[in-house]
């Protein structure tokens, strides 16, 4: 073509006519050759009748070659259609034979609207496949958060829970009270019951907790039969009357077992609380606190409450027993 006079930006365009990319983007008819190569794509769009593949082949060449997103094609073809006419009058030729200008729109429209439709799809798809995940994720983490039997936290979360909420006291000048209640004569119930009233003993008792506290409460299956309760922002007078008000439930229920039978399990509590005013050091000493209240009531005849209260001596004091 360069023989026969055709200047080196017309040959270079028909050269590269099928890859426009072989011209790299800095040199000066980069973007002639690809405009020619945009429109022979479009011409062979209107050769082949708005095909649907050859649809979607020019929206992608269109793409690649001149960035023009596909679904501006039906606005393109729209803005080419009176320049056509006049081609066609001027060189006396139908490049439209095989379809109207009209019905190519319409069919690039058509076609851009199944592909919105598909990504939308594809896009719900995705968020339906990322809701379940994240259902999974949640249902494992809350498993491995709860006791198998009662359904209540366990040891793990509890500990990290009360990490976290000694801090955030620290920082913030918080109240809490911690209880340990633990059920009395326990053992007694699976030896000569069997296990299986034991475990629905616990079930029960997991119930009446999570019945006599708040929602801002916490309460879990800190091992066997001892249980925590955790209440923020409650000071020792206000965490007697939860207490209180738990073992009067524990102590009016009676469990069904076999013949008809019923039996009574009572509990005791054994509780110290963190704030400003009577601060602990750590964590694992309000914690022990706690645990030697606990012991104390138990050595004190049971279905009680012992708040732990530590004198100038370092001597425990009992709080006003009850029942």
């Amino acid at each position: 073509m360069a023989q026969r006079g055709l200047p080196d930006r017309l040959h270079r365009a028909v050269t590269y006519s099928e890859d426009p990319q072989q011209v790299p983007l800095d040199d000066q008819q980069a973007k002639f050759v690809r405009c020619v190569a945009g429109a022979g794509a479009l011409a062979n769009l209107l050769l082949n009748g708005g095909q649907d593949h050859s649809l979607q082949e020019t929206k992608k060449k269109l793409e690649m070659w001149l960035g023009l997103p596909g679904e501006h094609l039906p606005d393109l073809l729209e803005q080419l259609q009176p320049v056509l006419t006049e081609v066609d009058h001027l060189f006396d030729m139908n490049m439209m034979k095989e379809v109207h200008p009209e019905d190519l729109i319409e069919m690039a429209r058509e076609s851009q609207l199944l592909t919105n439709l598909h990504i939308c799809h594809e896009v719900e798809k995705l968020k339906e496949g990322t809701l379940h995940l994240e259902t999974q994720y949640e249902q494992l983490q809350n498993s491995a958060q709860r006791d198998e039997l009662t359904k209540l936290y366990n040891r793990s979360f509890l500990d990290e829970y009360l990490d976290k909420m000694f801090k955030q006291s620290l920082r913030n000048g918080s109240t809490f009270t911690l209880g340990f209640l633990d059920l009395d004569h326990f053992k007694q119930v699976n030896d000569t019951h069997g296990h299986s009233v034991g475990d629905q003993v616990l079930k029960a008792a997991a119930d009446i907790l999570q019945a006599q506290v708040r929602g801002s409460d916490v309460v879990g299956r800190y091992g066997g039969e001892e249980f925590l309760i955790v209440l923020p922002e409650t000071p020792s007078a206000g965490a007697q009357d939860v207490f209180h008000r738990i073992l009067e439930t524990f102590r009016q229920t009676r469990h069904a077992i076999s013949s008809g039978q019923q039996i009574g399990v009572t509990a005791s509590i054994g509780s110290a609380m963190h704030s400003p005013e009577h601060p602990f050091a750590t964590i694992g000493h309000l914690i022990h606190a706690a645990d030697q209240a606990l012991y104390e009531v138990k050595h004190h005849g049971r279905n009680n409450i012992r708040m732990y209260e530590e004198s100038p001596a370092g001597v425990m004091s009992q709080a006003p027993q009850t029942g």
